[in-house]
């Protein structure tokens, strides 16, 4: 279903993809956000990343821990299906710091990111360092409810080479504690 071999796309595509996206959630959200602090969020997931061998679709999940207004710590694990019996899986943490801004209902943010990958091709597994980048905005729907684009850059550091990724991924999320 997310399997995207042939896929092919360009970073000026992907990027053009974002802000399209970003600009259609800033001109379509009127509601007004909480300015208390939050205590974290839950987030679904959806990607699509590019590979040197073409593009694959990711789905998983990730929880936030707030640390004041705009920055968080979370921890993220998402899913590929590259094959029947073939799969990616990867378990990151990192930091998202907001920029200031003056809305308390859109925050462009910076992420940065570290973890394990765990690749399975016909059975045999292999665990990868993996670590990346990337930016974003946490777009406030409603006082809990909210949408988060991100552009990233991933690199999975396998034994023999390291192969780059870039992608955008898509989360809609439920905030609590405010």
């Amino acid at each position: 279903m997310f399997h995207l071999k042939n896929a092919r796309f360009s970073v000026r595509s992907v990027l053009r993809t974002f802000v399209i996206t970003l600009a259609a959630i800033l001109a379509a959200t009127g509601a007004r956000a909480a300015d208390e602090d939050y205590k974290g969020e839950v987030t679904g997931i959806a990607s699509l990343q590019h590979f040197p061998s073409g593009g694959e679709g990711f789905v998983g999940g990730d929880i936030d821990f707030s640390l004041g207004r705009r920055n968080s710590l979370f921890s993220e694990t998402t899913y590929a299906p590259l094959g029947p019996s073939d799969k990616l899986l990867n378990f990151l943490g990192g930091l998202r710091i907001g920029l200031p801004v003056r809305s308390a209902r859109i925050v462009p943010y910076v992420s940065a990111f570290g973890g394990m990958s765990r690749y399975t091709i016909e059975n045999v597994s292999q665990n990868w360092a993996t670590f990346g980048a990337g930016f974003g905005a946490r777009c406030l729907l409603s006082r809990h409810w909210g949408v988060r684009p991100e552009f990233r850059w991933q690199r999975y550091q396998e034994p023999i080479r390291a192969v780059n990724s870039y992608g955008l991924t898509m989360g809609v999320f439920y905030r609590f504690g405010n």
